[in-house]
C-alpha cells in the first residue's frame, strides 16, 4: 500500500502550503473545497483516499465541518487553523471535536509546525486504521474457524468465506477458484464483486496469475495487473479496470485444491499483512475440506493469531481457548476450557458487558482490569446464535503510558513555577498557567508571541547570549533578570533553559527551540538584602556591654532593615506586670501595654510573632515579636515585606539576637551578687538541724542527693515509706499563667501518676492549688471522700487507698502534695511538721538547682569547618603547602588580637601568603623545622564573634582542605546566632559538630594536687627554694647559683630544673 500524503485543504487559510509545508511532507498532494463540498470529497473507496483534514472556516461553521467529515469518514483527522486573536479559539477547535488546532498568521515556522501536525495526525490515523484493519481480519480469521467448525456444508464455507473477506480487505472483487488437473486450469465456484454468471461459466489458464499462485510458496501480490509480465492477462483482468491482484493457494491433502484471488482498482492496495491474513483464510478452508486435519489446522491458526481468543457457550463455559488467551488469563488451554468464565473474571461490571452483548445481540468493546494478573485488557465481544467469542488484548502498557501522559500533563499544568516553550525564532509555542500568571499575561496573548516582545531589550540580549552557549553547548542556561508586568508591577525573575534539537534523516542536529522553568525570585532578593544588613548590626551588638546600649542599636537596625513609621521596645515589669515603652523607642513613655489582646502583650505572654494591621491606612502591618523575658519588639513594616516571609523571619532572627544580647548583659551583671546568694543558701541549710525524726528521715535522703530532681525523688520515696502517708509528689505553678505542672512522682502508683494533669485539672484541686501557691500558706482536705465538692476525687481515694491530702508551698513557684491513709493525717502537730518540712525541701532543691550550675562550669562546645579562602589562616596554609596551627590568641588594647602561629613554612613563603597589613614577627631561630610566629591580622571580625559573650577559641587550625575551628560558648549564647555570624564573614562555614561540656570548678587544693602531680621532686624542691629563698622578690634576694650551691648542684643544672617547674606551672595555670 502507499504511503500517499493527501490533504483536503478546506476553506481559506493562511499561506500555509509552500515550501515550508512540503519540506516536512514530502511533496503531498493538496485538494481544496469549501466547506459544503468537504464531506463529499471524503471517503473510503478504492478511489485515492483524503489523509487529513486542514480546515480553516469561521467559528460558527467548525462544528459543522468536523461533524459531516467524520460522518463519512470517522476518525479520519481534522486540524482547524484559527486566527491568533481569538481568545478562546482554541477552547472552540477541541469543542467542535477537532483533532488538533494551530493558532497561525501564516508564516514558514507555523507552516512547518502545521506539517509536523499534519504529519502526526495522519501517521496515529494511519496507524490506527491499519490495526482496526488487522483486527478486522483477526476475527474473520476466528469466526471462519469457529463456523467451520460448526459443520456447514463446503459451498456454504465457500460463499461465507468470500463474502466476509471483501469485507475485510476493503476490495471491490474476491473470487474462489477450484483447480482441475486435468486440464491445467482454475474453475471460479464462488464470486462476490464479479458477476454470479462468472461461477462455473469463467476459467483461469496456464499463465495465469491464478493458476502460477498453485505453485508458488505462499501469497502473490502484483501491485500492476497489466505492467506485471510474470502473468498472462485472464478474464477477469479483461472484464474490469483491474490494477493489483493478490492470490493465495488452497492446499489440499494430495497437492493444491483451489486458488483464492482479490483484486482491487487502486495501485499497490495490498500488502505482506494481507498475504498473510488470506493465507491464514485459505488454510482454514483447506483445513475444512479436508475434514481430517480440520481440527489440527485450526489450532496451528488460533496459535498464531497475536490476540487472546476463546468462545463461550450459552452457559458462559470455555468451549475454546487459543494459548494467548490461556496465557494472558494465567492459565493453560487445558485449565479453562470447560470452565466457567467466571470463575476468571469476578469483577461484576465485565459480566454486565457480557451479559449485554448477548442478550442484544450487539458486539461490545471495552476495557477492565484483571483483578489475579493486574493487568487491563481489552475486551472484544462478539455474540453469536451458539455462544459468544471474545477476543482479549493486553492494553496495560498502552494504559501506564497514556496515565504516565496525563501525570505529566497535569504536573506541568498545576506546577508553581511557569513552564514554557518556545519554536527557533523564539515565539512562545506552549505556556502553562503558572508561566502566563507569573507574566502577567494569558495564555492566548502568549502563545505565538516573541520573547523579546514581553522583556526588556538590556535582558533579551542577555538571554539571547546565553541562548547561544546552551546550542554550543548542550548546557542548560540561568539568568536573573527584573520584569515590569502590565498591570504595573515589578518583580524579579529566575529562569533556567536548554536548548532542543531534532536529528532529521542524514543524522544532522538542528535548534527547533527551547523549553524552561521560569519562578519569581524577587522575595529571595528581598531576603537576601535583609540578612546582609542584619549580619552587619549583628557584629555591632555582639559588643555591647550596656543594657541600654543594646535596646537602642536594635532599634536603629530596626529603621534600617524595614523603613518603619515606629519602632519599640517595650520593657516587662514584673512587679507591675505590664510592658513599659523603652526611653529609645517612638512610643508615647506613658502608654503602658497590660495584660490582654493587645498584639504586644499577644506576643509576650505566648511567645510568638503577632502580625495585624497597623491601623494608618498606609499599607503597612504592626509585627511584634517577644524578645525572651525581657519584653516585646515591635515595628511596622510593608505588607510585601510581610507577606513573603522575609521581613518577619529577619525581624525574628534580631529579636532572638536581642535576646541572647540582653540575656549575656544581665548574666555578667548577675556575677557580682553570686557570693552573697551562696552565703544566703549556707544559712538556709542549717534549718535542716531542727526537725522531727521523720524530717531527719528525709532530710538525710535529699542531703545526698546530687540534683533537685533527685532530691524531690528521694523526699517522696521517704514520705511514701512513712506512716500514716500513702504517697506524695511535686508539681510547680506557672507564674504567669498559675497551671501547675506535675514533676516528681517518685512513689506514686503508676495509674494515679499517669492521671495527675487530669486529676490537677478537676475541680476543685485547681482552686486549692491557686490559692495554696498564692498564700503560701499550707492547705488540708481532711476526709476526700466525704468532703462536699470533692466527689470526682472520691472514686481515686477508694481506688488508691488515701482518705487526706495536704498541699504545702515546697520553694518557689513548686508545691508538694501528701495523700495521707487516715483523716487526721495532717492534724495540727503534723501539718506544721509538713510547712516546714515543705520550706526545707523547698530550699534544699532550689539550692540544689543553683549549686549544680555553679558548681559546673556547662558550655557549649562548637565546632567549624571553614573553607573560604578569605579566611587569612586557611589561605596561608594553602598558598604555603603546610599546615598552620594557632597555639594563642592575646587580645590587645587597641582591639586587635595577637595570634600566635606555628607552621613548618620559613618567614618568607609566610609573609608572601599573608595579607597586606599583617604585622609579622618570628619568635623562633630561622633555622628551626618548626617555626613560631606572632602575627596581628587585619580580618579581626572572626575573633571578634568568637569571643563575643564569653567565647573560648580550643583549636583553631589550617590545612589545604579546610581551617578546623574549636570553641566553647557559655550556656546562655545563642550558638545558632554566632554560628549564623560566623557564616556572614566566612560564607563556606559549615557546623560540624555542637556538644555541652561540663567543666568542674577546681579547688585550690585540687590545683595544688594538679600540680605535686605534675612536678618532679626536683622540680619541686628546685621552685620551693626559690620561693622562699626570695629569688621572685623585687629585687632579688638571692641568685639561682647561691641556690643551686644549697642542693650541691651546678648552676645550670638547677635552672633546668627551675625552668621545668616553671613551665609546668604556667601551663597548669593557662589551662
Amino acid at each position: 500500500m502507499t504511503d500517499r500524503n493527501t490533504v483536503l485543504v478546506v476553506g481559506d487559510p493562511p499561506a500555509l502550503f509552500g515550501a515550508a509545508f512540503d519540506a516536512v511532507l514530502g511533496d503531498p498532494t493538496l485538494w481544496r473545497a469549501s466547506a459544503a463540498e468537504a464531506a463529499s470529497r471524503v471517503g473510503d473507496g478504492d478511489e485515492e483516499r483524503v489523509d487529513c483534514v486542514v480546515g480553516a472556516v469561521p467559528p460558527e461553521a467548525r462544528a459543522t465541518l468536523v461533524s459531516d467529515v467524520r460522518e463519512r469518514a470517522p476518525g479520519l483527522p481534522v486540524i482547524l487553523v484559527v486566527d491568533p486573536d481569538e481568545a478562546e479559539g482554541g477552547h472552540e477547535a477541541f469543542a467542535a471535536g477537532a483533532t488538533d488546532y494551530l493558532a497561525a498568521r501564516g508564516t514558514d515556522a507555523e507552516a512547518e509546525w502545521l506539517a509536523h501536525r499534519v504529519r502526526a495526525a495522519v501517521d496515529a490515523h494511519r496507524s490506527d486504521r491499519e490495526r482496526t484493519r488487522r483486527i478486522a481480519q483477526q476475527y474473520v480469521v476466528s469466526d471462519l474457524g469457529a463456523f467451520a467448525l460448526s459443520g456447514p456444508t463446503y459451498e456454504r464455507l465457500i460463499e461465507e468465506t468470500v463474502e466476509r473477506l471483501r469485507a475485510a480487505l476493503d476490495v471491490a472483487y474476491i473470487a474462489v477458484g477450484r483447480f482441475r488437473p486435468s486440464v491445467g486450469d482454475v474453475e471460479l465456484v464462488a464470486v462476490e464483486g464479479w458477476p454470479q454468471s462468472y461461477v462455473g461459466g469463467v476459467s483461469l489458464g496456464p499463465g495465469t496469475h491464478a493458476e502460477r499462485t498453485l505453485w508458488a510458496d505462499g501469497a502473490l501480490v502484483s501491485e500492476r495487473v497489466f505492467l506485471d509480465e510474470r502473468f498472462d492477462s485472464s478474464a477477469l483482468e479483461d472484464s474490469a479496470n483491474i490494477q493489483s491482484g493478490l492470490s493465495v493457494a488452497i492446499e489440499g491433502r494430495d497437492g493444491p485444491w483451489g486458488v483464492i484471488t482479490a483484486h482491487s482498482a487502486t495501485p499497490g492496495m495490498f500488502d505482506e499483512t494481507d498475504g498473510r491474513f488470506i493465507e491464514n483464510v485459505a488454510t482454514l478452508v483447506g483445513a475444512a475440506i479436508e475434514r481430517q486435519t480440520l481440527r489440527s489446522t485450526l489450532e496451528e491458526v488460533f496459535e498464531r493469531i497475536e490476540e487472546g481468543v476463546y468462545g463461550l457457550d450459552e452457559q458462559w463455559r470455555i468451549t475454546s481457548a487459543n494459548p494467548n488467551a490461556a496465557r494472558l488469563l494465567g492459565a493453560t488451554p487445558e485449565d479453562v476450557v470447560g470452565r466457567s468464565v467466571w470463575t476468571l473474571f469476578e469483577d461484576d461490571y465485565v459480566r454486565a458487558q457480557y451479559e449485554r452483548a448477548r442478550y442484544k445481540r450487539e458486539p461490545a468493546t471495552f476495557e477492565a482490569v484483571h483483578a489475579p494478573t493486574g493487568a487491563w485488557y481489552e475486551h472484544r465481544v462478539y455474540p453469536s446464535r451458539n455462544g459468544v467469542s471474545v477476543y482479549l488484548t493486553d492494553v496495560t502498557e498502552r494504559r501506564e503510558r497514556e496515565l504516565e501522559l496525563l501525570r505529566y500533563e497535569w504536573m506541568v499544568e498545576t506546577a508553581d513555577d511557569g513552564v514554557y516553550a518556545l519554536d527557533d525564532e523564539l515565539r512562545f509555542v506552549e505556556v502553562n498557567r503558572g508561566f502566563a500568571d507569573l507574566f502577567g499575561r494569558s495564555r492566548e496573548e502568549l502563545l505565538g508571541t516573541a520573547a523579546t516582545d514581553v522583556i526588556d531589550e538590556e535582558t533579551a540580549e542577555r538571554i539571547d547570549e546565553l541562548r547561544r552557549q546552551s546550542v554550543d553547548t548542550g548546557e542548560a542556561a540561568t539568568v536573573e533578570f527584573p520584569l515590569d508586568r502590565p498591570d504595573g508591577s515589578s518583580v524579579w525573575i529566575e529562569t533556567r533553559f536548554s536548548a532542543l534539537f531534532e536529528t532529521d534523516n542524514d543524522g544532522e542536529r538542528r535548534f527547533v527551540g527551547t523549553v524552561g522553568i521560569s519562578r519569581d525570585v524577587s522575595a529571595r532578593r528581598r531576603r537576601e538584602r535583609l540578612l546582609t544588613t542584619l549580619q552587619e548590626h549583628t557584629r555591632s551588638l555582639t559588643r555591647v556591654t550596656d543594657y541600654d546600649a543594646a535596646v537602642e542599636l536594635t532599634l536603629e537596625a530596626c529603621e534600617d532593615l524595614f523603613e518603619p513609621l515606629s519602632v519599640d521596645f517595650f520593657e516587662y515589669d514584673p512587679g507591675e506586670r505590664t510592658l513599659r515603652p523603652h526611653p529609645a523607642s517612638d512610643a508615647d513613655p506613658d502608654e503602658l501595654v497590660v495584660p490582654g489582646g493587645n498584639p504586644c502583650w499577644r506576643a509576650f505572654a505566648e511567645e510568638k510573632t503577632v502580625i495585624v494591621d497597623s491601623g494608618t491606612g498606609r499599607g503597612r502591618n504592626l509585627v511584634a515579636e517577644a524578645v525572651g523575658q525581657y519584653g516585646v519588639l515591635s515595628v511596622e513594616m510593608d505588607r510585601d515585606t510581610v507577606a513573603d516571609e522575609s521581613g518577619t523571619e529577619v525581624f525574628r532572627l534580631l529579636a532572638s539576637t536581642m535576646s541572647e544580647i540582653l540575656s549575656v548583659v544581665e548574666a555578667e551583671a548577675a556575677l557580682g551578687d553570686r557570693d552573697r546568694r551562696l552565703e544566703s543558701q549556707n544559712e538556709r541549710l542549717t534549718k535542716l538541724n531542727r526537725i522531727n525524726r521523720t524530717i531527719r528521715e528525709v532530710t538525710g535522703a535529699v542531703v545526698r542527693a546530687a540534683t533537685g530532681e533527685e532530691a524531690a525523688a528521694r523526699a517522696c520515696e521517704r514520705l511514701a515509706d512513712a506512716r500514716p502517708y500513702r504517697f506524695a509528689w511535686f508539681c510547680e505553678v506557672d507564674a504567669a499563667t498559675g497551671s501547675p505542672t506535675p514533676t516528681t512522682t517518685s512513689g506514686v502508683e503508676d495509674g494515679y501518676a499517669h492521671r495527675l494533669v487530669e486529676v490537677l485539672s478537676t475541680d476543685p484541686f485547681p482552686e486549692l492549688v491557686a490559692n495554696t501557691a498564692e498564700s503560701l500558706v499550707p492547705a488540708v482536705v481532711k476526709n476526700v471522700v466525704d468532703a462536699p465538692g470533692w466527689e470526682a476525687h472520691r472514686r481515686d481515694a477508694l481506688s488508691y487507698g488515701f482518705q487526706s491530702l495536704a498541699v504545702v508551698p515546697a520553694g518557689e513557684g513548686r508545691l508538694l502534695v501528701v495523700h495521707g491513709t487516715d483523716a487526721d493525717a495532717f492534724d495540727e502537730e503534723d501539718g506544721e511538721m509538713l510547712a516546714e518540712l515543705g520550706a526545707t525541701l523547698g530550699s534544699v532543691i532550689d539550692r540544689l538547682g543553683r549549686s549544680q550550675a555553679m558548681l559546673a562550669d556547662r558550655r557549649t562546645e562548637v565546632e567549624l569547618a571553614v573553607t573560604d579562602e578569605r579566611q587569612s589562616l586557611l589561605a596561608l596554609a594553602r598558598r604555603t603547602g603546610e599546615s598552620v596551627r594557632v597555639t594563642g590568641v592575646i587580645p590587645t588594647s587597641d582591639g586587635g588580637y595577637r595570634t600566635f602561629v606555628r607552621t613548618a613554612a620559613d618567614r618568607e613563603a609566610v609573609e608572601a601568603a599573608l595579607p597586606a597589613g599583617t604585622s609579622l614577627t618570628e619568635l623562633t631561630d630561622g633555622d628551626d623545622d618548626d617555626h613560631l610566629y606572632e602575627m596581628q591580622l587585619p580580618d579581626r571580625a572572626s575573633f571578634e564573634v568568637l569571643y563575643a559573650g564569653g567565647g573560648r577559641l580550643r583549636e583553631m587550625t589550617a590545612t589545604e582542605a579546610a581551617c578546623r575551628v574549636v570553641v566553647t560558648l557559655p550556656e546562655s549564647v545563642n550558638v545558632r546566632s554566632v554560628v549564623d555570624a560566623f557564616s556572614a564573614i566566612h560564607p563556606e562555614t559549615t557546623l560540624v559538630s555542637k556538644r555541652t561540656v561540663t567543666n568542674p570548678i577546681e579547688t585550690e587544693g585540687a590545683f595544688r594536687a594538679r600540680l605535686e602531680d605534675e612536678w618532679t621532686e626536683r622540680q619541686k624542691e628546685a621552685i620551693t627554694a626559690a620561693h622562699h629563698g626570695g629569688f621572685y622578690e623585687w629585687p632579688r634576694l638571692t641568685t639561682a647559683t647561691t641556690l643551686a650551691d644549697v642542693f650541691d648542684i651546678s648552676s645550670p643544672t638547677f635552672q633546668y630544673h627551675l625552668r621545668a617547674a616553671e613551665r609546668k606551672l604556667v601551663r597548669t595555670a593557662m589551662e
